[in-house]
């Protein structure tokens, strides 16, 4: 009966935690609407939400190696959705001097850690062994 009792508590704080990590994934949202209504970045960094996308990709990836955590994989992914509108509504807006050269580079290393989760175990297959049947032949 505890165990249960617990992990309702569990599931309560970790819906909890979505909630309001779900909140700050929204916070930015008076920021990229002053930049939408001045038509420029206004000297805002694109760094936090970089940052904040990486972060999200992380847990998923964390997510992917623990069994049931199905609510740090579904906040986490909306995170990765969020952050990535911010950046692309930031590279629109952003001036060409600030559009740093590393835009293709930010998504060529999007793109190579996608391969790597998609990818990373087919050179570790695993040895199955055939089974043997102890059949004697004699003569």
């Amino acid at each position: 009966m505890a165990a249960g009792f617990s992990g309702h508590w569990a599931f309560a704080f970790g819906l909890l935690g979505n909630i309001v990590s779900f909140m700050v994934y929204l916070s930015p949202i008076p920021t990229f609407y002053q930049i939408y209504k001045k038509k420029t970045s206004e000297g805002f960094q694109s760094v936090p939400y970089v940052v904040a996308l990486f972060s999200a990709m992380l847990w998923i990836y964390y997510a992917l190696l623990k069994s049931n955590a199905t609510l740090i994989i579904t906040i986490n992914s909306v995170g990765c959705f969020i952050e990535t509108i911010y950046i692309c509504f930031y590279l629109f807006y952003a001036p060409k001097k600030e559009r740093i050269p590393n835009v293709l580079g930010f998504s060529f290393g999007v793109l190579q850690m996608a391969l790597y989760v998609k990818y990373r175990n087919v050179g570790k297959m695993s040895e199955q062994k055939l089974p043997s049947d102890n059949i004697r032949i004699t003569s």
